[in-house]
């Protein structure tokens, strides 16, 4: 949880600029609570009474959720607003833990599960990978191909490359190494594997296209007294790898959807705001009785690409644009857990089991 400063008052016109050789750092005064941030329309009901929500599709005009149906699962999709249009995307016998998609929406990547002790998920609980390519109506089970520890991590945007992630057994100890497999999707049977010594690989972005595709691979190594990074780029036909000197500016969850700008923490101290173009950064300083909010990690998010979501005991929005902070609801009137599109245009809610959407409005 992230708690920032009730004191802040916003920078005014002559704020001073300290200038450094390499980025460029603007000084923030303290920031003023803001009443004009983002408000949400009208919470109405989506999907059926019992479901749960999975994502946005791409355009930010559909909602993807799941709903159980006898042992098994559907997944539909339904139109944000007017007629609801409702799409199924796959019909599965086990229950859906995750699912990832191409950029255009199809195909898609599904993990299922048989929960032994249900309502809890085990790792021992038996898994399937799924692929299913919606227009054709079509599907195909990675059967026990990827182990049964698999879970999804991403798969490229054209939909050419799907990537699981798993462990790989040592055969000369009993420790086992993070490992990814790329999928081809032309002819899912056929995989390569990314292996990285004991780091903890993730793919974090995808550059390139045709036979430049590469996904961009953080190795991130975490132990006692150790916390390593180290970044690769990666042929998803062959695992080939070439390591790079530094993290690319286009990678990692913490840069916006527009990549126009990537948020930091520095330390327990403030949140940086970083101009991806000129290197240019903005700091967002928390008061020091606050900074026990971001002792244990950077709990802070993309709510599109002007705003940063944070909790501060209730959903709070930083204005990276005018560094003013706003509270779109009354303490305790939130209609629970919030997903939005990548544009900001939509939000989501868990009520219960009843998913209810709301249009995002922005002054």
């Amino acid at each position: 949880m992230l708690l920032v400063s009730m004191s802040l008052t916003a920078c005014q016109r002559g704020c001073k600029q300290t200038e450094t050789d390499s980025p460029t750092v603007t000084q923030q005064a303290p920031h003023q609570l803001d009443a004009f941030g983002p408000r949400f329309g009208e919470f109405r009901p989506i999907g059926p009474a019992v479901a749960t929500f999975l994502r946005f599709e791409a355009n930010g005009s559909r909602v993807v959720y799941e709903t159980p149906e006898g042992k098994g699962t559907k997944i539909l999709s339904v139109a944000c607003e007017g007629d609801p249009q409702e799409l199924e995307v796959a019909h599965l016998e086990h229950e859906v833990i995750a699912i990832r998609c191409a950029a255009s929406d199809d195909p898609c990547l599904i993990l299922e599960t048989q929960p032994q002790h249900p309502p809890a998920y085990w790792s021992s609980d038996p898994r399937d990978v799924v692929l299913v390519w919606r227009a054709e109506k079509r599907r195909h089970q990675l059967v026990d191909s990827l182990g049964n520890d698999a879970h999804l991590t991403s798969m490229s945007p054209d939909g050419k490359f799907a990537v699981v992630a798993g462990f790989q057994a040592q055969a000369e100890s009993q420790s086992a190494l993070r490992v990814l497999h790329f999928v081809n999707m032309d002819a899912p049977t056929q995989f390569v594997t990314y292996v990285h010594g004991e780091d903890w690989p993730e793919v974090e972005s995808w550059q390139g296209s045709g036979a430049d595709l590469r996904a961009i691979v953080h190795n991130g190594r975490y132990g006692i007294g150790e916390r390593k990074s180290s970044w690769a780029s990666v042929d998803p036909r062959s695992a080939a790898i070439t390591e790079l000197p530094a993290q690319p500016s286009t990678s990692g969850d913490t840069l916006s959807p527009d990549g126009r700008h990537r948020f930091s923490c520095n330390r327990d101290e403030e949140i940086v705001i970083t101009d991806v173009a000129s290197g240019s950064a903005r700091r967002f300083a928390l008061a020091p009785d606050e900074r026990r909010a971001l002792a244990e990690g950077c709990d802070v998010s993309w709510a599109g690409s002007r705003f940063l979501e944070f909790q501060r005991g209730r959903t709070a929005f930083i204005d990276i644009e005018s560094f003013k902070v706003s509270f779109p609801f009354a303490e305790g009137a939130e209609p629970g857990p919030l997903r939005y599109d990548r544009d900001f245009r939509w939000a989501v809610a868990t009520s219960g089991s009843q998913l209810l959407i709301a249009p995002v409005v922005v002054p």
